[in-house]
């Protein structure tokens, strides 16, 4: 095995990680977008009997942010993903120079 040989291995293993990342940022952005849909709706699990009005306010605001910061989560994690794939697709000239290609 020739040194070339090391680095195309090494190179491959680095492709193969980041897709195996950007897949599993894909399967995260996913299970946040699903968690976001389930927090979707106005009823919070308390009804709106005598003086519980402002439990209830406070507690639909709170779910109203936590859906808001899911949603922006996953944007984030679908961008990351983006990157990540377009990194390992975007090398394989450098792939093909160290394997002994055009």
């Amino acid at each position: 095995m020739t040194e070339g040989d090391t680095v195309a291995d090494e190179v491959q293993l680095f492709y193969s990680e980041l897709i195996t990342l950007s897949g599993l940022l894909n399967d995260a952005s996913t299970g946040l977008l699903a968690s976001e849909a389930q927090m979707s709706g106005d009823d919070v699990g308390v009804g709106n009997p005598a003086r519980r009005a402002s439990l209830r306010l406070a507690m639909h605001s709170a779910f109203t942010q936590l859906g808001s910061s899911l949603a922006s989560g996953s944007n984030g994690t679908l961008d990351l993903s983006s990157l990540l794939s377009s990194i390992a697709n975007g090398n394989m000239d450098l792939d093909a120079e160290l394997s002994g290609g055009n």
